[in-house]
């Protein structure tokens, strides 16, 4: 084996999932009874919601060869585990007077709960999951929360050491003895420590830091990109979670620009980098460089942050979002000045798309058991125009696609981190502005240019009445050197359009 041990994150859903099919052994023998009283389970609980740290659990690992599949066994970590999965079961409800009290923070030995939170700290969580966000669970079994409630919740993850070694008794002395006495570790964390010498952390470091010029070590925690961006929380930042995403995508630009598997890759690349090698020179400086150009055009289309420029860029889903389109401007072969010189587009056009596809996956969510046909006519009912209009396939397609990938258990696979990575590459290659080659504007242009306009001709300046009989029109005319471009462009009649003939 590569390694004695792994770092890894579950979400909720993979170690239900892993414990309803027997794949999750949270009593081995040498476990202790359950021992936490409902407070304590509350406040695990309370803890999770809130979006704060719950401590690293311990797994040992083995190959079962008659089920042809590897097994999970608690070493540490099953009073936490067995109280997310009585909640599942409905066992205990969160009480008013535990959402109103000062956060707590779990330890990582289960033994007791302590209070690591600061006055300030408690007003970060405003902008994380705040108290109107906890309500949502107030005296409700799990069987009484709403279905997006119970998503979000299965999407929170749990860090883990994944033991991975045949002597079972050495594994459980060491990880007992290293997870005890000490306040739960972020993986992250745990990667700075176990792999501190690795060219490839030291690079993730230097890189996360320029995203915010001038840096001082004493900063404001708000006052840095990360998290002014609204990427990442005020309480999460200390964890060095700005590190990890940019590790992740350091990784990305390291395996030729493609999306890695989030939980496989990081430990990897950080140990194989940690190795002596050659000069590897030539081969950082290239990574340095594509990860540096993708985010000067992702600054180019929000200069100002995420969360200020929409409301659907916000929540745990947003790193998804941004890692997926930092993939994208890698393979986009506009420089960052011509993005920046049609941000408006860039932006209205991904928000377009984003909210496109949070309606699809709200009506995935709405339905159980739902098919592909019901999904796309409650999908286009849903955002019909006032007109009784729909959507054009081409929008739609784009939309149900990438809400698929994080309708299911596993949302930072490689295969829905490179579906989403092929979306925002087709959306940002559909509506690009063009001055010189194909004067007619791509289907994706078109939509857009009919979402953002009044819906008046801009020839006649009467009102268009059918979306599915009109034309796209230059304003100033492509024979003059318009661009062919949703900022350019305008609805006009069909008929008013040929009138105009070939300008």
């Amino acid at each position: 084996m590569k390694s004695f041990f792994r770092v890894e994150e579950f979400t909720i859903k993979q170690l239900e999932d892993f414990r309803s099919k027997g794949r999750l052994n949270v009593e081995a023998n040498y476990q202790r009874n359950e021992v936490w009283n409902d407070h304590k389970k509350q406040l695990l609980i309370d803890t999770m919601v809130r979006g704060l740290p719950c401590g690293i659990v311990t797994l040992f690992m083995y190959h079962d060869p008659e089920k042809g599949k590897d097994i999970y066994e608690v070493i540490d970590g099953k009073q936490r585990l067995t109280t997310i999965f009585g909640y599942l079961r409905g066992s205990f409800v969160l009480p008013e007077s535990i959402i109103n009290q000062v956060p707590k923070v779990l330890d990582a030995t289960d033994h007791e709960i302590v209070d690591e939170m600061e006055d300030d700290e408690d007003e970060a969580l405003s902008v994380g999951v705040g108290q109107g966000s906890r309500s949502k669970y107030v005296n409700k079994t799990w069987k009484d929360l709403s279905e997006g409630v119970q998503d979000d919740f299965f999407e929170i993850k749990v860090p883990a050491f994944v033991v991975r070694s045949k002597q079972r008794d050495l594994a459980v002395d060491v990880f007992v003895r290293m997870n005890q006495n000490t306040v739960g570790l972020s993986p992250q964390e745990i990667r700075n420590a176990v792999f501190h010498d690795s060219e490839l952390l030291q690079l993730a470091v230097r890189l996360a830091e320029a995203q915010t010029p001038g840096l001082q070590k004493n900063q404001p925690v708000d006052t840095i990109w990360w998290v002014s961006s609204g990427l990442i929380s005020k309480a999460s930042y200390p964890r060095m979670t700005d590190i990890e995403f940019m590790l992740e995508v350091l990784s990305m630009a390291l395996h030729d620009n493609s999306p890695q598997h989030r939980r496989d890759c990081l430990d990897a690349d950080c140990e194989d980098y940690a190795k002596p090698a050659g000069n590897r020179k030539a081969i950082f400086t290239q990574a340095e460089k594509t990860v540096t150009e993708s985010f000067r055009k992702l600054m180019a289309i929000f200069p100002h942050g995420f969360v200020g420029a929409s409301s659907v860029f916000k929540g745990a889903r947003l790193p998804n979002d941004v890692y997926a389109l930092l993939a994208a401007l890698m393979k986009y072969e506009k420089s960052p000045a011509f993005i920046k010189s049609h941000q408006s587009t860039y932006v209205d056009a991904i928000i377009k798309l984003k909210e496109a596809s949070l309606t699809y996956l709200d009506v995935r969510r709405s339905v159980k058991n739902i098919t592909q046909k019901q999904a796309d006519d409650r999908y286009r009912l849903s955002i019909i125009d006032e007109n009784d209009h729909v959507v054009p396939d081409l929008f739609a397609d784009l939309a149900d696609r990438y809400a698929s990938t994080f309708a299911g258990g596993q949302i930072n696979g490689k295969t829905q981190r490179e579906t989403r990575r092929d979306i925002w590459l087709n959306l940002l290659e559909g509506i690009a502005p063009v001055n010189k080659g194909p004067r007619n504007f791509t289907a994706l242009q078109k939509h857009l240019i009919w979402e953002f306009s009044d819906k008046v001709c801009g020839r006649c300046q009467t009102p268009v009445q059918d979306r599915n009989n009109w034309d796209a029109g230059h304003i100033k005319a492509y024979s003059d050197g318009g661009e062919t471009s949703i900022e350019n462009g305008q609805v006009e009649h069909v008929t008013c359009n040929r009138a105009a003939g070939n300008r």
